[in-house]
């Protein structure tokens, strides 16, 4: 095959065009617009309207059928309410709340519970149970940082218990002619 020059300097100027033009697309901006850029921070959510949550209370050791709800974001109290006989509770969120909207759970009897709690990081879901495991995702996803969706994600994620080692199929460890009984 006979490369002629003109074939040569297309090869050779090529990858040194498509680099200029590649850096003039993403550029440095060292003017006064540094505000406006390809990756912009997304927008705060909040609740628009009036917004009812309800959920079940349920400690350690059943239902918590006494007690009050708070409902805080950027640490202010935006909403109390109070836990009914049956453990479940119905909480307002007012209009133009921020996210993330803390709700914790403050038993009343005398069963000495720990408060509990859950954040709220989606309007899209208006059902919240208060446990034991949401009050670990909620303090889990705060050691990471806040109660962004990505930390509430990951702490949801590690609090997850897995079965002991060698008691399913999937962790046995063993001698494979004695899993259940030997070979089949």
């Amino acid at each position: 095959m006979n490369i002629n020059a003109d074939m040569y300097k297309q090869i050779l100027y090529s990858p040194i065009i498509l680099s200029i033009i590649i850096a003039s697309l993403v550029g440095c901006d060292s003017g006064n617009n540094a505000k406006t850029s390809i990756i912009s921070k997304a927008p705060v959510q909040k609740y628009e309207k009036t917004v009812t949550i309800k959920g079940v209370v349920r400690g350690e050791k059943g239902l918590i059928k006494a007690g009050k709800i708070k409902a805080t974001s950027q640490t202010k109290v935006i909403a109390t309410a109070e836990i009914e006989k049956n453990g479940r509770y119905t909480i307002h969120i007012p209009p133009k709340t921020q996210f993330p909207v803390l709700i914790s759970a403050y038993p009343g009897d005398a069963s000495k519970q720990k408060v509990l709690s859950v954040a709220l990081v989606n309007a899209m879901l208006t059902n919240h149970d208060i446990t034991p495991s949401s009050t670990q995702i909620a303090k889990a996803a705060k050691a990471m940082g806040g109660y962004s969706k990505e930390n509430m994600f990951k702490a949801a994620l590690g609090s997850v218990n897995m079965p002991d080692r060698d008691t399913s199929a999937a962790g046995f460890r063993g001698d494979p002619t004695k899993q259940f009984g030997g070979w089949h």
